[in-house]
């Protein structure tokens, strides 16, 4: 009888649990099913954000965000609030297992809205809903790698960025466009003055502000040259960043059907996605109250 090497039992160990691993990441759980986002519109401790809830709860926007992660087989519910924070966040809290927006968060978007139209064609309700849905999408990201364990090779904060430009480019291909103009609107619409960063700042677990809207441009330009052509022709995005985005795309969607797609139905994504979601393009949102004074803030912000 032959006696089987150490070397031969770590090499049987190690692809065992290669195999092991890879099934876990790969195969949704038997407790997995679709349909757990719990949704809440928590009551603002701010007064100044009670007209802005009203708006949220109007607009139906939690509603629609339940909707679009149905497809999603999650091992528990995922509950996802709006709610106040005392400062201006959005985050995925592991301990608890929950994704919370604050008011504050969604009044700077509201606030950063432009009074009209951009030179790059970003409408006011675009540059407000494009930001709300890359927030959603981005600290889903965090909570889909959290509950099903999904190994991650880098930044999280990065993978999470990924996750939201794809979330954003699987629905239909107009409005995919007008979620991504508008997300980017967030990060940056001033591409010619000067940055001045403190070298501490490269220390924060997310990109800058100007890496992430060039990264986002770049997933987009990637998966499809003819709809985002203009981000070139325009200047958006550099000649010699686009060469690369085809592949970076690739690689994002590679990812994502290995790890994530087997935690979706297929079917119900199909008729989920396809549906449409954005408001009508000429929607120009009410402006808010300044915090305190009780009139609208007519005055329109930069980033």
């Amino acid at each position: 009888m032959n006696t089987p090497s150490a070397a031969s039992l770590i090499v049987t160990v190690a692809a065992f649990a290669l195999a092991t691993l890879t099934a876990a990441t790969a195969e949704p759980s038997s407790r997995s099913s679709t349909h757990r986002i719990v949704i809440a519109y928590e009551t603002p401790s701010n007064p100044a954000h009670g007209r802005l809830r009203d708006l949220l709860v109007e607009a139906r926007v939690l509603e629609q965000v339940q909707e679009i992660l149905s497809p999603f087989r999650l091992p528990n519910p995922l509950p996802i609030s709006m709610e106040s924070c005392g400062e201006s966040d959005a985050r995925y809290l592991y301990d608890e297992a929950r994704i919370k927006i604050c008011y504050e968060y969604i009044d700077d978007i509201w606030k950063d809205m432009p009074a009209e139209t951009t030179a790059a064609g970003v409408t006011p309700i675009d540059a407000t809903v494009g930001p709300l849905a890359d927030a959603f999408f981005h600290e889903f990201g965090h909570a889909i790698f959290d509950l099903h364990k999904i190994p991650v090779l880098g930044r999280e904060e990065y993978a999470a960025d990924t996750m939201s430009a794809m979330l954003m480019l699987f629905l239909a291909k107009g409005e995919a466009r007008r979620l991504i103009m508008g997300a980017a609107y967030w990060y940056t619409d001033d591409l010619e003055t000067n940055v001045t960063i403190k070298p501490k700042e490269f220390s924060s677990v997310h990109g800058t502000p100007h890496q992430r809207f060039f990264n986002l441009l770049c997933i987009a330009y990637g998966s499809d040259h003819e709809t985002f052509a203009d981000l070139v022709e325009k200047g958006f995005l550099p000649e010699e960043r686009a060469e690369d985005c085809k592949g970076e795309f690739q690689q994002a969607a590679y990812a994502f059907d290995r790890l994530i797609r087997p935690h979706m139905d297929e079917a119900l994504a199909t008729q989920v996605f396809g549906k449409r979601w954005m408001p009508d393009v000429s929607i120009q949102p009410p402006r808010l109250p300044n915090p305190g004074s009780g009139t609208p803030d007519t005055t329109s912000s930069t980033n």
